[in-house]
């Protein structure tokens, strides 16, 4: 039987992607949601550099609704 993932909120995605960032963001990060409901529960996560309307698009017709793009930083 396939494992089921977790069903997690958006803030707590968020959380535990800042969990792997060194280092630690700083007070007046940029990073925070932008539009939506933190407390939304995650049907999938989308990576891109640049959140674009296709990739927004994209992301909805493959059931992600989180999207998150990596500090340049980090990259």
């Amino acid at each position: 039987m396939p494992a089921r993932a977790q069903a997690i909120t958006a803030a707590e995605a968020i959380q535990r992607i800042e969990r792997y960032y060194t280092p630690a963001l700083p007070s007046n990060t940029v990073d925070t949601i932008k539009a939506g409901d933190a407390s939304l529960r995650v049907t999938g996560i989308v990576t891109t550099f640049m959140d674009t309307m296709d990739v927004l698009r994209e992301a909805n017709r493959l059931g992600a609704n989180l999207s998150h793009h990596p500090r340049a930083d980090f990259l």
